[in-house]
């Protein structure tokens, strides 16, 4: 195997993976550029690959469909398309695609990608709409939404000396804890949860903290506004386990019957 690609077994599951250098942390440009390398490598590899029952590509970028499209043809199996986000509907409402040209260029790549798929798999029944929307049937579609591991989250999954030793570091003791565990992206738009921390410290509200564990693009901007202002209820945590997950989940156990409006 080359450095861009290296070899897994996984639990009787043979893996081929592709290095990627994409990042949360990109500028829209060197983003595209990350796209198109994956997309152009991960063909290249396919090709190689003989005996393929099924291939699934599931999105985003939209870009993951093209080598499942050209792959399909040249290895004679079908592709299965899961879309995990609308594009490219999410960047162009959100500003970044504003060429109308492009816009039009990649909702017709979008419409064949769905045409040629096998079956199109959607993680909300609003994806699904978006997808109908474009002439795909019913009996194209499978809505399965985001799972929930609840073994994980269970009580006896727990460690409660070491979720005493969070809830003391962070002095979260008798709190009410808004947890944002994961990436930190324009997409998720977590500046409300400042404006949120300045209204409630504005109204002298001590008892809510917010607790923002993970790292992405705006993780700077958000702690620099949050010193700035001086925010006093809001914690700035780095990416954990997601073993830890259940640990701070936990913390809502830790309230008041107050609320604020």
């Amino acid at each position: 195997m080359t450095n861009d690609v290296k070899y897994f077994h996984i639990e009787g599951i043979e893996i081929l993976a592709i290095r990627s250098d994409y990042s949360n942390f990109l500028g829209k440009k060197a983003r595209i550029m990350e796209f198109l390398k994956f997309m152009r490598k991960a063909e290249q590899v396919g090709k190689k690959i003989k005996k393929i029952d099924l291939i699934f590509a599931t999105s985003t970028p939209l870009t993951i469909g093209i080598p499942a499209m050209r792959l399909s043809k040249k290895l004679s199996a079908p592709f299965v398309f899961e879309v995990r986000d609308l594009w490219p509907e999410a960047p162009i409402q959100m500003g970044y695609i504003k060429s109308k040209p492009l816009q039009y260029a990649l909702r017709k790549i979008e419409k064949r990608i769905y045409k040629k798929a096998a079956h199109i798999i959607c993680l909300s029944p609003g994806m699904a709409d978006g997808v109908r929307s474009n002439g795909i049937s019913d009996e194209k579609i499978s809505v399965i939404p985001n799972l929930a591991d609840l073994e994980l989250f269970s009580d006896e999954n727990v460690n409660q000396t070491l979720q005493d030793e969070i809830i003391k570091k962070w002095h979260l003791e008798n709190q009410f804890v808004i947890s944002h565990i994961g990436a930190m992206g324009e997409a998720n738009g977590l500046q409300y949860l400042l404006d949120a921390c300045e209204r409630l410290e504005k109204q002298n509200v001590t008892d809510i903290k917010f607790l923002i564990v993970g790292s992405g693009k705006t993780k700077p901007l958000l702690v620099s506004k949050s010193e700035k202002q001086n925010l006093q209820n809001i914690i700035f945590e780095d990416m954990i386990e997601k073993k830890r997950c259940p640990y701070i989940f936990r913390f809502s156990r830790y309230h008041h019957n107050e609320f604020f409006t």
